[in-house]
């Protein structure tokens, strides 16, 4: 956090600077990345749970857990610190570690501890403590694997614009698979909200951050008509060139402005078709969990009666 967000006071970029001097068709908006803060929160009451006597045996914890929880946050460590540097390569590669690692836990929880074999307090215990935090973690680090590799490919191969608006096209696509995989998913067990939750976050971020640059965009080229208008009538002699104000107008520059507000478009509607599979499920889901009456049948209390 030190790093990635706070630069360390000034001595490093941060990680969103860095990010909107390389932006690319797939940067989501600065404000998303306030997602760090429920996800290292939720992650310190892991921390702070794993080690009380209640809780420190279960089998999520010793079993489920493991190591993994040690090689994700060794992976983000080594991300930080290159991605500080602009080592793009590594740090994708920190990235993808840092996934397989957060994947390879919660199938490892899921093994330990199955959730149709819990019982409704112990589920909600362990749900909230041992597997929330990192369903938000994966959620959201299956986005940045999508934005860094369309920050690698725009870094290392910047004079191929066919392969660089490709592999955005592709990487926004793939988002919504991963999504619907979790919400669709036939065995309820197996079923999660969170992770599209957080990927529906994404391409809202994504979709604001574009209709941001072409308002600005177009305010300012009105600016700039303005200026020119009044300049060519004082003077005769006074010309105006437009160059491109911050690193993410040059996305206008590099693909136009129909480019960009179609990939805006496609993001809305990818968002859309997010909220339509999401919600459904997520009042059918809580209207099970809260709104159904559980009966148990005690079978040696019949026997008694009997």
């Amino acid at each position: 956090w030190g790093i990635g967000m706070w630069g360390l006071d000034g001595v490093l970029e941060t990680r969103v600077d860095i990010l909107s001097q390389q932006a690319t068709l797939l940067t989501p908006a600065k404000w998303s990345y306030w997602i760090w803060l429920p996800i290292l929160l939720c992650e310190t009451v892991f921390a702070i749970a794993q080690l009380l006597p209640e809780y420190r045996a279960r089998p999520i914890v010793q079993d489920g857990t493991s190591f993994f929880f040690f090689y994700t946050f060794l992976s983000m460590t080594v991300w930080t610190l290159c991605f500080a540097f602009r080592l793009f390569l590594l740090s994708f590669i920190s990235v993808l570690f840092a996934l397989i690692s957060l994947a390879s836990l919660l199938i490892s929880q899921h093994r330990s501890s199955p959730l149709a074999q819990q019982r409704r307090r112990r589920f909600k215990e362990e749900y909230y403590l041992f597997r929330l935090p990192f369903m938000l973690h994966f959620g959201w680090m299956v986005v940045m694997a999508a934005v860094h590799l369309c920050l690698l490919l725009k870094y290392e191969a910047s004079s191929s614009l066919p392969v660089q608006l490709g592999v955005d096209v592709v990487a926004l696509a793939v988002l919504l698979p991963v999504a619907t995989s979790f919400i669709l998913q036939p065995q309820e067990e197996y079923r999660n909200h969170v992770i599209p939750a957080v990927i529906l976050w994404a391409y809202i971020g994504i979709a604001w951050q574009l209709h941001q640059l072409l308002e600005d965009h177009k305010d300012g080229a009105a600016e700039t008509a303005m200026a020119t208008m009044i300049a060519n009538h004082t003077s005769n002699t006074t010309t105006h060139i437009h160059t491109p104000s911050t690193h993410s107008e040059e996305l206008l520059e590099l693909y136009g402005e129909e480019v960009v507000q179609g990939f805006e478009i496609a993001s809305w509607c990818l968002a859309g078709i997010t909220t339509i599979l999401l919600v459904p499920s997520v009042v059918i889901w809580v209207c099970k969990e809260y709104l159904t009456i559980r009966v148990v049948q005690l079978e040696h209390s019949v026997d008694s009666v009997r």
